[in-house]
């Protein structure tokens, strides 16, 4: 029995100890399985504070970016519904929306909606009015007999509260969005306008006053829903745990163009009514901050960037002076002794600054330093430093960070980086904007860096006293934010040295072209010479030609007349083809003279044609032959032409068909009309064409060259090789053109197209 209680003690003891671990271990719930949830948000236009309050437009804000974070922690979705304030904040009272924003706190709303426990941030309420109006001043009693705008919201209830106590007898006029009341401002419907200080864009002539109340305000919840609440605190509370500074960060982004940031309190409008300039002294040998060009101007981030540091803020009536120094003491002592307005770049902390007699300016750029070294250093606050003696900022650097190293001075950063190489000290720094560039050069090669942890901001630098200017150089450094400033130091980077490249083939290309180029002139020259040389030969052989040619003329126009007296006598064949040879040098002459000219005769064309045919059917040499004259259909019977030479040229042409086709042979002659572009004119075509022995396709290429004939084994066959090269002659200055086919051993045709001129008289 007792040995049974035991066992069940036991059994229980194990059951309660699994029990105790289930309960102390973590639940591992998976994403997948949990359900999202849906929160309906009330969601009304707020300049600034949110924006894009319609279905279709592109949401933005400060609460619409913290809605976006929230949802992070809970992994909530919204569903907004759109409305004026007083609209959805009765909507959350009754349920009808889940969450608004932008709520302030007062007792009286505690039981109809949740707080949580935490504020979404901090607003203060001024009254603000247009520069121009000269009866609103910074005592409340002005403002009587004016008309106030207010929205209808938490401010109104403030701003009566407040006119109230200071017995202000003024007209308040209530708008239910702030799109109008802005509107109000702006057009002078109202004189002073109740905004919140950061949820207001700048406006035009506007100029704060005062600030008649603060608040604090909320994300509230359907007082119902108790659920929502609750995980609304979780997440507020693990936000806040996780990232401490993050409403800092969102007013920075969103409210460094608000109302408030962008107006000048007195003592900046002071300094500003007492300056019509301002000097800028900078440092040289500083790109990307800052350098003289080489036609003296200033150059780097700093000439971009005080430009728009007052553009921000609308002061665009004062004149920039820059002057350069080369050294950084000379520039801050400038500054002290009130030469210089301003120093930039200025860094090495608070204490260096009032040491030397400035004020340091919220930071401007900020970026890493790196360790330049040979060897690798892995102590530096042991290590050997190259400091830049020109550089103060550098010196300030090492000695707050590394006060145990030791350091040697050198005249510029090169020699610092030189030094590094000699091995005469271990290592430098070198700013993280301008390392990369600088160690590009090719002389730095052999030097390494790493990033150091402690980040080096620069600033502008203003003398102690004057905290007018440097409470505006203040507010537009936050105006203009970070990225403006990195962007425009980028422009700059690849100025700082010239690197200098290893030699490659790119870098020969313009030695290659050049050399290219002189082989190109000595070809040119040499081709010239030898053209001169050619055109000379040329010339001595057309003198020679023309020598033999006028030589041979005068003795074929000498020898010409006895054999037409033999021809007369003897009737022989041999006779007549001596005379015809003849005729054909004497006629190549003349047109190698320009002697030949066209006349213009009437022609009919089919009555040329049977003259042919009738010349040719009684010519002995054609009794063996079959001959066929043909005339197709022809528009255009009569035309106008030099009859004599066309004849000439189709007779010598038949003269060759003949003499080269073969007993029994077939010779085809074909004319016909092709129409012209030119209403006046037609072209006649002849076709003659014969089966006989035809040329060679070498042949063909100097077929109308003078004195050549083909060796083509036919004995007997006499000429002097002239009779195609008339007819070309005679084709070509007629305005025609002559075209040969023939294949070897399967005849010959040749084609004559002729221009002639229509005949309209009969």
């Amino acid at each position: 029995m007792d040995r049974n209680r035991i066992l069940f003690k036991r059994f229980l003891l194990v059951i309660l100890g699994f029990v105790m671990i289930a309960f102390q271990s973590p639940v591992f719930v998976s994403a997948h399985n949990h359900a999202t949830k849906t929160v309906r948000i009330g969601y009304y236009e707020n300049e600034i504070f949110q924006e894009g309050a319609s279905e279709d437009s592109v949401k933005s804000g400060y609460a619409y970016e913290y809605y976006m974070k929230l949802s992070e922690y809970t992994g909530w979705r919204y569903e907004y519904v759109y409305g004026t304030y007083n609209d959805l904040y009765q909507m959350l009272v009754d349920g009808d929306i889940d969450m608004l924003a932008g709520i302030a706190f007062r007792e009286d709303r505690e039981a109809l909606i949740g707080y949580p426990e935490i504020p979404m941030g901090v607003e203060a309420y001024v009254l603000v009015k247009h520069d121009f109006d000269t009866e609103i001043t910074a005592e409340p009693s002005t403002l009587s007999g004016h008309t106030i705008g207010v929205l209808n919201s938490n401010m109104s209830a403030t701003l009566g509260n407040y006119l109230k106590e200071h017995a202000i007898d003024a007209t308040v006029i209530t708008y239910e969005n702030s799109a109008k009341l802005l509107d109000a401002f702006d057009s002078d419907e109202i004189d002073i306008l109740a905004a919140e200080s950061d949820g207001t864009n700048i406006r035009k002539h506007a100029e704060v006053l005062y600030a008649f109340g603060t608040a604090d305000y909320y994300i509230c919840v359907n007082k119902a829903d108790t659920i929502l609440l609750d995980e609304l605190n979780e997440a507020q509370s693990a936000l806040y745990t996780d990232e401490p500074y993050y409403l800092s960060v969102l007013n920075a982004k969103y409210f460094g163009a608000s109302l408030s940031s962008q107006t000048l309190s007195n003592v900046e409008r002071n300094w500003i009514l007492a300056h019509d300039k301002i000097v800028i002294g900078y440092l040289n040998n500083y790109l990307p901050y800052s350098d003289t060009d080489a036609n003296g101007r200033v150059t780097g981030v700093v000439k971009d960037i005080v430009p728009k540091l007052f553009d921000s803020m609308n002061i665009t009536e004062l004149d920039i002076e820059y002057k350069g120094f080369d050294n950084y003491d000379d520039m801050i002592s400038a500054v002290d002794a009130e030469g210089v307005d301003v120093a930039f770049p200025v860094a090495g902390g608070l204490y260096y600054s009032e040491e030397s007699g400035i004020y340091q300016s919220n930071s401007v750029l900020s970026s890493s330093t790196d360790l330049i070294y040979k060897n690798v250093v892995i102590y530096p606050d042991n290590a050997s430093f190259a400091i830049n003696n020109n550089n103060r900022m550098q010196y300030y650097y090492v000695k707050t960070n590394y006060p145990n190293a030791h350091m040697v001075f050198y005249d510029s950063i090169d020699e610092c980086l030189r030094a590094v190489l000699k091995g005469e000290v271990d290592c430098t720094t070198v700013n993280g904007m301008r390392a990369n560039a600088i160690l590009k050069n090719a002389e730095y090669a052999d030097l390494s860096l790493r990033q150091l942890s402690s980040a080096d901001a620069r600033c502008f630098g203003v003398r102690i006293g004057d905290e007018g200017l440097l409470r505006i150089i203040n507010r537009g450094i936050h105006i203009m934010g970070s990225d403006y400033p990195e962007n425009q130091a980028y422009k700059y980077v690849d100025g700082l040295y010239i690197e200098e490249k290893t030699l490659s083939l790119k870098d020969f290309i313009p030695w290659i072209l050049l050399v290219l180029l002189l082989i190109a002139c000595v070809i040119i020259v040499y081709t010239m010479t030898k053209l001169k040389r050619c055109k000379a030969a040329v010339a001595d052989l057309q003198n020679v030609n023309y020598i033999k040619s006028n030589f041979i003329n005068d003795v074929a126009t000498n020898i010409r007349e006895p054999i037409v007296e033999i021809t007369e006598e003897i009737d022989s064949p041999t006779a007549e083809r001596l005379l015809s040879a003849v005729d054909d040098i004497i006629d190549l002459s003349n047109f190698e003279y320009g002697k030949v000219t066209l006349s213009e005769d009437k022609i009919h064309i089919p009555a040329l044609v049977r003259g042919l045919e009738s010349e040719f059917q009684e010519n002995p040499s054609c009794k063996n032959l079959n001959l066929q004259f043909n005339v197709k259909e022809i528009r255009n019977k009569d035309v106008i032409a030099d009859k004599a030479r066309l004849v000439q040229a189709l007779t010598k042409i038949l003269n060759n068909a003949v003499e080269y086709s073969k007993k029994g042979g077939h010779i085809r002659v074909e004319v016909e009309e092709q129409k012209c572009s030119n209403p006046r004119i037609t072209n006649m075509v002849f076709t003659i064409k014969d089966d006989g022995i035809g040329m060679s396709p070498e042949f063909q290429k100097i077929v109308f060259d003078a004195y050549t004939r083909e060796n083509n084994g036919m004995d007997g066959k006499q000429g002097v090789g002239l009779g195609l090269t008339i007819s070309k002659r005679i084709v070509d200055l007629m305005g025609g053109k002559i075209e040969i086919n023939s294949t070897k051993g399967y005849g010959c045709e040749v084609v004559v197209k002729v221009p002639v001129k229509i005949c309209y008289t009969r």
